[in-house]
């Protein structure tokens, strides 16, 4: 059986935050309910990331980035956090906005950034080690974020990938409830041999 970390995140758009006050959800992780229209530097979730762990995001919901002009999408379309826009069932190309936060990303692709490190795509699904340890920061790329709605959910899993995790009470940092350090290293043996 794998334990996780789950903790989930929701990025809301229009322009006020409200705190977020964990709750844990099951053996799972923790849940936090954040309400947000979120310009850089981004939503900052509160949340610790280390370098080196296994850190799984995946994201579902759709928002809308406002009024689109483009002959090819007009009227005021969805996205979903692959940055795919919706108008009317129909799905339209994916807007490449030189103005947005990360250019490079559709606008209304799910972005992060871990720390002071560099904001990457994340989309509906993306694993990673973090190369820095630092917050974790989400956000909803795009030029402007006044006319935006909607929300996106994230859920953020996280799992010990060393036994140094585990040592110096570090597995109380994951929410599958260890009852000592011995369940964690456990965990990790376990999760070694599997893979």
């Amino acid at each position: 059986m794998k334990l996780r970390l789950l903790v989930c995140f929701v990025v809301v758009l229009p322009m006020f935050v409200l705190t977020a006050t964990p709750t844990i959800a099951g053996s799972n992780g923790f849940t936090f309910s954040v309400q947000a229209v979120t310009p850089p530097p981004g939503l900052d979730t509160g949340f610790d990331l280390f370098k080196g762990e296994t850190v799984s995001i995946t994201a579902s919901g759709r928002a809308h980035y406002g009024f689109e002009g483009e002959a090819t999408c007009v009227g005021t379309p969805v996205t979903d956090p692959n940055g795919v826009r919706y108008l009317n069932g129909t799905t339209c190309p994916p807007k490449i906005d030189p103005l947005a936060f990360l250019p490079s990303a559709p606008i209304g692709k799910l972005l992060a950034e871990v720390g002071s490190g560099p904001w990457f795509a994340v989309g509906t699904h993306f694993e990673f080690q973090p190369s820095t340890g630092g917050h974790l920061r989400l956000l909803y790329n795009d030029a402007t974020w006044s006319d935006n709605s909607g929300a996106y959910k994230v859920v953020v899993e996280i799992r010990p990938t060393s036994k140094d995790e585990c040592k110096d009470n570090g597995f109380k940092r994951f929410p599958q409830h260890f009852k000592n350090q011995g369940q964690c290293v456990s965990f990790v043996n376990h999760e070694m041999h599997e893979h």
